[in-house]
């Protein structure tokens, strides 16, 4: 739990230093955010979700994007957990604009929110944008059941990651990567992308665990008694 959790720092989610200097690394969609918006790629799947009324709960948030558009499409509540103290600062600043009471930001490991929080109220849907190629893979199998014990029966998980040519589990081999990756040109994000799909691979982890594939990247907890053919998007 929390691999390489030095790297996730205020340059990296803003992709600037301390003295604003524009650095060449950091995570995706910074530009979108300073405008208000959300990544392209994160907002199609999103935008296929109702939020209206919905609990939410976001892993790895980063600077609380998804949080936002939670938020202003209707959820009423909204947890965050992020390992990274760098994006709880970032996301509060992101949610100024919204009442406390809507959301709660926690900087603590995913597995031990997850653990300490059994029995707690259901989630309609989970989000994961560009978060499980950071979680080690034995630490996902951990997760999903998880995950499936706290979303709402017809609820979503949504898991936005990249696609590679070939399943890589970069950890259990010892860090040595078998896939090409540009975050591992820099060292500043060296090492970052530990867990690493084929669209196969995802799916199937996935869906050990009781989820139905709706899309390609968003997976169904069933509602009792529907076919598998039912939820095909």
């Amino acid at each position: 739990m929390g691999w390489l959790r030095e790297k996730y720092t205020r340059a990296y989610f803003l992709h600037e230093d301390e003295q604003g200097n524009r650095v060449p690394y950091g995570a995706d969609g910074v530009e979108d955010w300073a405008k208000g918006r959300i990544y392209r790629r994160a907002q199609r799947l999103l935008d296929r979700l109702d939020f209206d009324g919905a609990t939410v709960l976001d892993i790895g948030f980063g600077r609380g994007e998804a949080i936002r558009y939670a938020l202003q499409h209707g959820a009423s509540r909204v947890v965050g957990v992020d390992f990274a103290q760098a994006a709880v600062d970032i996301a509060r600043e992101t949610l100024r604009e919204f009442s406390a009471d809507r959301y709660e930001l926690i900087c603590a490991d995913v597995l031990d929110y997850l653990n300490s929080t059994r029995g707690e109220s259901a989630f309609r849907h989970v989000l994961m944008l560009d978060s499980i190629e950071h979680i080690p893979r034995r630490e996902v199998e951990q997760m999903l059941p998880l995950l499936a014990q706290r979303i709402e029966r017809g609820g979503a998980l949504v898991v936005c990651t990249p696609f590679y040519e070939k399943d890589d589990d970069v950890l259990a081999a010892g860090g040595r990567s078998s896939t090409k990756d540009a975050s591992d040109e820099i060292e500043e994000t060296r090492g970052m992308h530990i867990n690493r799909y084929t669209e196969k691979s995802l799916r199937q982890q996935v869906c050990r665990h009781g989820f139905v594939r709706w899309l390609r990247r968003i997976f169904l907890k069933p509602l009792p008694g529907l076919p598998v053919w039912f939820y095909r998007g």
